[in-house]
């Protein structure tokens, strides 16, 4: 990210027609990428025109638990729905979530809430040492996501030498400082931290073919995205 390309918390705010405190939260959510540079945030013009293309008319964010909520109706068959079994049992969850995701193919309904759903985990971009990337993947409670379970679900992308994964956010410190994970602007690790719930069941290594989808269509580049969108066709209603 030059700085010449860079904009200021002020400048994101007027472009995105929000006030400054909601651009800091959404930079401390993952929603926004941004560096602090002498003790200022700068974000990179180009990223926050994308996020205001895939805002326009998008609605407003979920909570992370309704956002997990709608990703494990479309996932099928369903997954074991892990520690928060009894969130998923009220009736009331299930029939927002259904609600959400609406009676149209899945893969439109998705692609149509993956703006409000980017809050199932915070994104943390950074750089490891390429040895440490396998080691990463390897630790408990890792749960791969995005490229690195492509292979798994047969998505037609590649990316040797990248951890994608998520993991709960108490475990984020840990693993930055065993590792010297440090911020970058080109990373080789992606972690998306969650916060109060854990939505994967106890020993799950590879998240659902859903959420990976669209993980893969939150990437920066149009082949990725295209990738997370041929998985999505190939899901079934």
């Amino acid at each position: 990210m030059s700085t010449e390309s860079s904009l200021t918390v002020s400048g994101v705010a007027a472009r995105l027609g929000v006030n400054q405190a909601r651009v800091r939260a959404m930079i401390a959510s993952g929603q926004l990428e941004a560096r602090k540079v002498g003790g200022r945030w700068l974000l990179d013009q180009a990223a926050v025109d994308a996020r205001l293309d895939l805002t326009v008319a998008a609605g407003r964010p979920l909570s992370t638990r309704s956002a997990w909520a709608v990703l494990w109706l479309a996932t099928k068959p369903q997954p074991e729905p892990g520690s928060w079994d009894s969130y998923l049992k009220d009736r009331l969850v299930r029939w927002r979530a259904r609600q959400r995701l609406g009676r149209g193919p899945v893969a439109e309904m998705l692609v149509g809430l993956a703006p409000r759903l980017r809050t199932r985990g915070r994104l943390h971009r950074a750089r490891a040492h390429p040895s440490d990337v396998p080691r990463i993947l390897d630790e408990p409670d890792v749960v791969w996501t995005g490229v690195s379970a492509a292979a798994a679900y047969a998505a037609d992308i590649v990316a040797l030498g990248v951890a994608e994964a998520y993991v709960p956010a108490a475990r984020l410190p840990g693993l930055q400082q065993t590792y010297l994970l440090e911020p970058s602007s080109n990373p080789n690790v992606l972690i998306r931290a969650i916060d109060h719930i854990w939505p994967f069941p106890p020993g799950c290594r590879l998240a659902p073919p859903s959420t990976v989808a669209l993980d893969l269509l939150d990437a920066g580049d149009e082949r990725t995205r295209r990738a997370g969108r041929e998985l999505l066709t190939r899901l079934e209603v």
